[in-house]
């Protein structure tokens, strides 16, 4: 698998994990707001090869009043972890910067704070 492909399906596993949590992008547009990426660490802990099957999960890890970080992992089905990852996500609005909109706050409730 090409270092580039993690990527993607992490990019997959937020958006099932945003629609289940809050109902999406759909439910952050309505209130106003897009996430943006702010920063991302990927590290790569085994090679996946042409015909593995592997499944990718997002899991909120902290948030602050403007973001959400997402723990990400790839893993073979074998249970063999391949990559692990964090995003940073932040909250904007037309004019920049904004809270956690209460939908996503709301999904959010039991997920440490960050300062």
């Amino acid at each position: 698998m090409h270092a580039s492909r993690p990527a993607g399906y992490f990019e997959d596993a937020f958006l099932a994990w945003l629609e289940d949590a809050c109902g999406g992008h759909a439910a952050l547009r309505a209130a106003g707001v897009d996430l943006v990426v702010a920063e991302t660490t990927t590290r790569y802990l085994a090679p996946a090869r042409l015909g593995d099957e592997v499944t990718a999960q997002a899991t909120p890890e902290a948030r602050s009043r403007r973001s959400v970080r997402i723990r990400f992992d790839l893993v073979r089905d074998d249970g063999e972890p391949l990559v692990t990852a964090t995003t940073t996500y932040v909250c904007v609005g037309p004019d920049g910067p904004v809270p956690l909109p209460l939908v996503l706050a709301g999904a959010l409730a039991g997920v440490p704070a960050r300062g």
